[in-house]
């Protein structure tokens, strides 16, 4: 039971340390020993496999993770503890979260709420409202949210838990970000900041207060110890006389022991074998160890590629990317041809509608004289009444005179409807201008001069009712917030193109817009969705033979599956897409084909096929784009040193990436590659190097506006600035990268960082505590 209890501590130790197999042997030790007593041990069983569910969480072993929660659970449940119920539904919950399933999430953190509220625990009820704030910010319901949050603070202002207040101001504030609501963000984070000050200033008086204590405390162990001194002195003294009347007693045994010496010679060769029988059990023993410092050691290699394989998945998209600039500028080459006839033909028709409206003048000045003419009759009426013949001939003319009459008001119709339908053609005419100038834009990289002239050019097309137009706007404007990584507005417009394209039997436009669609959905880990708009896509590709289109779809559902650990799907998809490379003469698609399949067989740890997969892309990539293909495939050799734990050889594939890089000015690459380093670096324990290449990494995402980049940069910031229990910069890096996932949409991203916040917290309180 001692010994149970103190491997317990001891793997609190090393999760406070963020050394977590360490922790999960000894949690996994004490579980043994409590399971074995059973008598009475029930809890502490159940808090050593809560214990190891938060292990496995940072692990992100998340199957492992619920198992021992619900274990857990049981158990709490069996002795009635409401609170080790509701801590492990809030561990059950983090991973529901994790992997997307909001809805078992959400119940999660709810019955933990009210399994606190019913124990009295106001911090535990604060601690699953948290949570339940930052799980609706994920799924951008910014009501639940604040409400949540706010009663988090509620709480934790009633308990006095400063630390608390603190993590719930600052989600606030990222929630206000999201929701573009600055008043409320900077009321936040001055609340938070506030609050923030007050902790550090009684932290520094508590530190004031210990020495103090401390020194108080060794006075009087000083003063115990002198007078310990002296009666130990007294006793001395009596000490020696009893040890005088001992030594006698010793001589009289002397004696006895000489006769017994002839008896322990007998038993003396069977104590030398015994002996070498107990040496080679030490052996053993030792043996043992050794073998049980490789198996944790092969543990912490399989952690370490696991997440390495994270940060291959990042190249994709911004391969992706590129090949997506290559195909717009075509289409972009096709559409102007297409105007340019469109253009001449509605010159034309200006010309005829011009013509039609010269005639309509004419026509009215005809009027103008009919109705003078008409005047003059009945003046002349007037005179000869008394002649009838005259009178009914002139009678006639002015029977003539109402009919010019109607002729002329007929030609006032036509004259408005022509200047309608002249009116109709300007704004078209506008609208395609605006369009183009939108495009300009788009090309130039001045992304906020283009959403304006493509959204103007839009709200005419609509007044026009050109669904045409409209479609082909809202894809274009997708394409916008796509490079701007503003992923909720391009789904919206992308979804806008896609129906629209669907209504006026569009195919290929459908298609562009699904393929879109599932790219936004691969880059926020929405994998099912992604993969269902490829499938989609690529039939219709299929359908009206677009074999490029095509193949880009099938490579696509590859990564989607890939993503999913779903491999032998992923290599199936790959191989169709590099067929149709292969025979339309797509070397840079079959390059890309070649260089995921190496990322996969890595991740596999098949290494040899890994490396001979990178060699092919690079050979491919030769066809292409040799100097950025060339940079891609030594930054996937980097990863696979990094998954041999080969660091040298690692640094050396970054370097020349980054050499190459900087030749050819690709700032993308640079980045890749010192980001690449710095992951290498940081494995290698050197944490000075692997915080300045994060730093220069962060620097060029953020000039080129590449935010996930940026985002990733920051995370890792956190991670060094935790590892040397820098708390401060910890969370400063943590918060900023949760802001920018945040507005990204990025939710596995704002939840790591979340979950990197909190543990700066934690470990900040524990160290208060101990102090």
């Amino acid at each position: 039971m001692g010994l149970a209890n103190t491997l317990l501590g001891s793997g609190d130790i090393q999760c406070a340390q963020s050394d977590y197999n360490l922790a999960e042997s000894a949690y996994t030790q004490a579980l043994e020993i409590y399971t074995r007593i059973r008598e009475g041990e029930g809890l502490c069983q159940a808090n050593a496999l809560y214990r190891l569910g938060e292990v496995y969480l940072h692990q992100s072993q998340y199957s492992r993770a619920a198992s021992s929660y619900y274990k857990a659970k049981e158990i709490y449940t069996d002795r009635g503890s409401n609170q080790g119920q509701a801590k492990a539904l809030v561990g059950l919950g983090k991973i529901y979260r994790r992997q997307s399933q909001f809805e078992k999430a959400a119940a999660s953190f709810v019955e933990a709420r009210m399994l606190h509220a019913g124990s009295g625990h106001e911090e535990g009820q604060a601690d699953a409202s948290c949570s339940l704030g930052e799980l609706y910010s994920c799924q951008s319901m910014y009501d639940e949210a604040e409400l949540a949050y706010e009663k988090a603070i509620k709480l934790y202002t009633r308990v006095g838990h400063a630390r608390g207040q603190v993590l719930a101001w600052s989600c606030l504030k990222s929630t206000s970000c999201r929701r573009l609501e600055d008043t409320k963000a900077k009321l936040s984070s001055q609340k938070a900041e506030d609050l923030s000050a007050i902790i550090d200033t009684c932290s520094e008086k508590a530190e004031d207060l210990s020495a103090i204590i401390d020194m108080g405390e060794k006075a009087k162990e000083l003063s115990a110890i002198t007078d310990t001194r002296s009666k130990k002195a007294e006793e001395l003294s009596t000490v020696m006389l009893k040890k005088a009347e001992e030594l006698s007693a010793i001589i009289d045994t002397c004696k006895k022991a000489k006769e017994l010496s002839a008896i322990t010679d007998t038993r003396s060769k069977k104590a030398e074998v015994l002996s070498a029988f107990i040496n080679m059990c030490e052996k053993a023993k030792e043996l043992s160890a050794i073998t049980d410092t490789r198996s944790q050691k092969a543990e912490e290699l399989s952690a370490i590629t696991g997440t390495r394989s994270k940060k291959a998945e990042e190249l994709s998209a911004i391969i992706d990317m590129h090949k997506k600039a290559k195909e717009l500028s075509a289409s972009i080459d096709v559409c102007e041809k297409e105007l340019s006839a469109i253009t001449d033909t509605l010159s034309q028709k200006a010309e005829a509608l011009a013509a039609i409206i010269d005639m309509c003048t004419k026509a009215k000045e005809l009027s103008a004289n009919i109705d003078t003419c008409s005047e003059k009759a009945e003046e002349l009426s007037a005179i000869i009444d008394t002649r009838s013949k005259k009178a009914k001939a002139l009678s006639a003319i002015i029977d003539m005179c109402k009919k010019a009459k109607e002729l002329s008001a007929n030609i006032d119709t036509c004259c408005k409807k022509g200047q309608e339908l002249y009116s109709s053609i300007d704004d078209k005419a506008r609208a395609d201008a605006l369009y183009d100038r939108g495009k300009d834009y788009r090309l130039k990289s001045k992304y906020a001069e283009a959403a304006l002239s493509y959204n103007e050019a839009r709200e005419i097309y609509a007044s026009l009712g050109d669904l045409q137009g409209q479609a082909d706007v809202s894809y274009d404007l997708g394409q916008v917030y796509h490079l701007q990584s503003n992923y909720t507005d391009a789904v919206s417009s992308y979804t806008n193109a896609k129906g629209i394209y669907k209504a006026i039997r569009k195919d290929k436009g459908q298609g562009n817009a699904l393929f879109c669609l599932g790219v936004i959905h691969l880059h926020r880990c929405n994998h099912l969705e992604a993969a269902a708009s490829f499938d989609e896509a690529e039939s219709i590709y299929t359908l009206i033979e677009y074999e490029e289109g095509q193949a880009n779809a099938l490579f696509s559902l590859g990564m989607a599956y890939h993503r999913q650990s779903k491999y032998s799907k992923a290599v199936s998809f790959y191989n169709k897409a590099k067929q149709i490379y292969a025979r339309t003469g797509n070397a840079n698609g079959e390059a890309n084909v070649f260089y995921r399949l190496g990322e996969l067989y890595c991740r596999q740890s098949n290494y040899i096929d890994a490396e001979s997969s990178y060699n092919n892309a690079s050979e491919a990539f030769l066809g292409s784009d040799p100097n950025r293909g060339q940079v891609h495939v030594l930054c996937g050799l980097g990863e696979l040193h990094c998954h041999r734990s080969d660091w040298s050889n690692a640094k050396s594939s970054y370097e020349e990436a980054l050499s190459i890089s900087t030749g050819i000015d690709y700032k993308e690459g640079q980045a890749n590659a010192k980001y690449g380093l710095a992951m290498a670096f940081y494995q290698e324990s050197n944490d000075t190097k692997a915080e300045s290449f994060y730093e220069e990494a962060r620097e060029i995402y953020a000039n080129i506006r590449h935010e996930e980049g940026e985002a990733n940069a920051l995370y890792c910031l956190g991670q060094v600035c935790l590892r040397r229990s820098d708390y401060i910069n910890a969370a400063s890096f943590y918060a900023r990268a949760q802001e920018i996932y945040a507005h990204i949409g990025y939710n596995e991203g704002q939840t790591n960082a979340s979950d990197g916040l909190q543990e700066v917290f934690r470990l900040q309180f524990t160290s208060t505590q101990s102090k």
